[in-house]
């Protein structure tokens, strides 16, 4: 079991944080909603009707409304008078004290009564606190809805073993909403099959023409001709972040229309973007391997080993897609792949990134 593997590693052992009481008032607390947010009453619905799911996993790359999503679901499950907590997690709470600490407040937030047994914040005993938390969340006799933002940040098996235990223990009615750039190694397969999961991925988060339509003209207060927001979600793909941004800048702008035929990857905002919260958190060999292949249109395993001088391109390419890497699955036998259009664009426009006397060569190998 989960806390025996603790308890061996450390059941006396107190982990004491400086701080820490501070820093979860505001890891607890939900963010505010963002300026001229739309509503997805879909989504929402379909999220709230799903007592059934033990876990609902909203799984996209940056920038898709993640987090809105989730605020938007705890907002309709409070106004039901379900209990709800929230939890926004980072690298830190890769430590298994603190995030044990983390899920303590939570656990006393969707209950009053579990505050009963007294836990410092800055003070866990490894070992038993796992089975008296455990018990604690099983204890809660009302549904509850327990929320974490950027579950990608935990690596820590013990930790990820941690959330695991907590929803196999779970109470009736009691749901797990996560948000996540990633793939979380939480038994998906297993959940999906006992139909104990709820996925929200990013072709459902994507903006429709008309939530682009009413996001740029009653979100954002923008007047533009129904012919410019149908080239606009075109080239974002109903990406809401690249609509967020693309907005910003038609704020300043007189020319509507000139400048949305000429938005692209390589509009300041959108590389800005794309270079500080993609491309800097991947490795030097992933970032090579998108540049790189980057100048086909649309590909397989076979054609990015070629173009990259490599054998292990299907490896890669499953990597890119569990991280939500902007790679849109075509289909086919053997699958073919195409990268989100921006993305394309901007590695395209930065030929930094691979020596430019190598393009050639590139365009030669896989012609």
């Amino acid at each position: 079991m989960l806390y025996d593997r603790i308890e061996l590693e450390g059941a006396t052992r107190r982990v004491s944080i400086p701080g820490l009481t501070q820093v979860l008032a505001s890891k607890l607390t939900p963010p505010f909603p963002k300026a001229g947010q739309i509503e997805r009453p879909r989504l929402i619905h379909l999220a709230t009707k799903a007592r059934w799911a033990r876990l609902i996993l909203i799984q996209a790359p940056g920038g898709f409304g993640k987090t809105t999503m989730m605020l938007q679901i705890r907002a309709r499950l409070v106004a039901g008078g379900v209990p709800c907590a929230w939890l926004t997690l980072d690298q830190a709470d890769n430590d298994i004290g603190r995030f044990l600490s983390c899920l303590t407040l939570a656990c006393e937030r969707l209950d009053s009564a579990a505050a009963s047994v007294p836990v410092q914040a800055s003070q866990v005993a490894m070992g038993g606190s796992v089975i008296e938390l455990m018990d604690r969340f099983a204890r809660i006799e009302r549904p509850f809805g327990l929320f974490i933002d950027d579950f990608e940040s935990i690596q820590n098996p013990a930790v990820m073993a941690l959330v695991k235990e907590l929803l196999a223990r779970l109470p009736a009615g009691a749901q797990l909403i996560l948000s996540t750039r990633t793939v979380p190694a939480l038994e998906l397969a297993r959940l999906r099959g006992c139909g104990e999961l709820l996925e929200i991925q990013p072709s459902q988060l994507r903006f429709s023409v008309k939530e682009t339509d009413e996001f740029m003209r009653a979100g954002r207060g923008l007047s533009l001709r129904g012919d410019d927001v149908a080239k606009l979600h075109h080239k974002t793909e109903g990406w809401p972040v690249a609509l967020w941004l693309a907005s910003l800048a038609l704020e300043r702008c007189d020319e509507h229309s000139a400048f949305i035929a000429e938005f692209s990857g390589s509009n300041s905002a959108m590389a800005d973007y794309l270079a500080e919260d993609v491309l800097s958190r991947l490795p030097e060999a992933l970032r090579q391997f998108l540049a790189k292949t980057s100048i086909l249109g649309r590909f397989n395993a076979a054609l990015c080993d070629a173009v990259c001088g490599r054998g292990d391109s299907a490896a890669v390419l499953d990597e890119l897609e569990r991280a939500n890497l902007f790679v849109v699955p075509l289909g086919g036998d053997p699958q073919w792949y195409r990268y989100h259009s921006l993305l394309a664009e901007y590695l395209h426009s930065h030929p930094k990134l691979i020596a430019p006397q190598s393009v050639p060569l590139l365009h030669r190998a896989a012609s």
